[in-house]
């Protein structure tokens, strides 16, 4: 029952992660 949270974090992590790159990339 542990995988969801961590998968979901890991998720949530790569998302923040993009959107700084796209962030960075545009300005």
């Amino acid at each position: 029952s542990m995988i969801m949270p961590l998968l979901a974090d890991h998720i949530l992590r790569e998302a923040n992660h993009y959107l700084l790159i796209l962030g960075a990339f545009n300005s």
